[in-house]
């Protein structure tokens, strides 16, 4: 996604839908301070959701991003890098624990 603009399409095969569930125990001793709101967010031919959900001494994310389109026009390129920048920032925020 480095490149501002293309020249030519972006194609893909097949449509496409990757999901997944996480659970994470939180280490004795600790408590969820934070976690990130949930996101959804929309792009050319493609949505991506995902989402934490505190419990008692666990944390469970789930994630689906679904490609809806098998090309992409070179001038919706720009759309597509910033959803996939946006994408990337959403997996950068910090869930943040605190000591009981």
């Amino acid at each position: 996604m480095g490149q501002p603009s293309r020249e030519s399409p972006l194609f893909w095969y097949q449509r496409d839908r990757l999901s997944k569930e996480v659970g994470i125990t939180l280490p004795a001793g600790y408590e969820l301070y934070y976690a990130p709101e949930a996101v959804r967010l929309e792009g050319p031919g493609s949505v991506y959701r995902a989402a934490y959900a505190p419990a008692e001494g666990a944390l469970a994310f789930s994630e689906e991003w679904v490609r809806n389109l098998t090309e992409i026009a070179a001038q919706e390129y720009p759309k597509h890098k910033r959803y996939r920048e946006e994408m990337a920032r959403f997996t950068e925020k910090w869930i943040v624990l605190k000591k009981k």
